[in-house]
């Protein structure tokens, strides 16, 4: 696992130099599913998060809960918010 997935790609070219094979004797996983990961050989699993949901937490983080009022004039705990982070798995990780 990696910190993004520009550290990824250049991971498995580093794999690659030293005649490993990925995924056969080494998984990879990148961390943000920027467009470049899906054009690598074989193509990069990388963790998905959600920008909106990155920004959404930055802003919970800075602003207390149940003190401020949305742009439609709703409390924050009427809101709803996205999904939770995923895997998206193309081929540089096997099933053990």
């Amino acid at each position: 696992m990696t910190s993004n997935d520009l550290t990824a790609i250049g991971a498995l070219r580093a794999i690659a130099a030293a005649g490993l094979d990925v995924p056969r004797d080494i998984s990879v996983v990148g961390f943000d599913d920027i467009e470049l990961s899906q054009y690598t050989h074989p193509p990069l699993s990388t963790i998905r998060l959600s920008r909106e949901e990155l920004g959404r937490k930055a802003f919970d983080a800075l602003y207390p809960r149940g003190r401020r009022v949305g742009c439609h004039g709703t409390r924050d705990s009427d809101q709803h918010h996205a999904g939770a982070p995923g895997l998206h798995q193309p081929r540089t990780t096997e099933e053990v």
